[in-house]
């Protein structure tokens, strides 16, 4: 388990270059005030997500996930974000990192009630055309009710920008 730890590690800091190689470096697209854009993401839970520039550096996003089947749950988040550019230079493609703080709430149907406070970390990269986005991140979520707990998630995806 260690050594597959470590292997793991290896590959992800031998993958990063901080330097240019004398060849083309691809730059995601920066996102402008009032940019909307839609799409999914596949994580757990899965869900129809979203994104909000409020600023050339900062963003809202959010999401919507349920499920009917079984006793049924419906959970919904949003995150206010802070976006830096072209932090990380994996090959020859600028990736932006982004950080923040937001609400997460989550309700089966047998009456469980869960409100916590989520705080994700992630990558991203958006093409010009089509105006598509994709993303993967890592949050933390600190559940305060019905009792104090931790929640770890992970999760990719991709938006198109309208």
């Amino acid at each position: 388990m260690l050594i597959r730890r470590v292997l793991v590690f290896f590959l992800m800091f031998s993958s990063l270059s901080f330097s240019s190689t004398g060849h083309a470096v691809y730059t995601s697209v920066q996102g402008r005030a009032g940019d909307v854009g839609l799409g999914l993401l596949i994580g757990v839970p899965a869900a129809i997500s979203g994104k909000y520039w409020l600023q050339s550096d900062r963003f809202i996003d959010g999401a919507l996930s349920w499920n009917s089947l079984d006793s049924g749950w419906f959970y919904v988040h949003s995150t206010y974000l802070w976006n830096r550019r072209d932090v990380l230079l994996i090959d020859d493609v600028k990736l932006d990192i982004y950080y923040g703080v937001g609400g997460a709430f989550y309700q089966n149907f047998d009456g469980d009630t869960h409100l916590g406070v989520r705080t994700p970390v992630g990558a991203s990269y958006r093409w010009k055309n089509p105006s598509i986005e994709a993303f993967a991140e890592l949050d933390l979520t600190v559940h305060l009710t019905p009792g104090l707990g931790i929640a770890p998630g992970l999760g990719v995806g991709a938006r198109y920008f309208f």
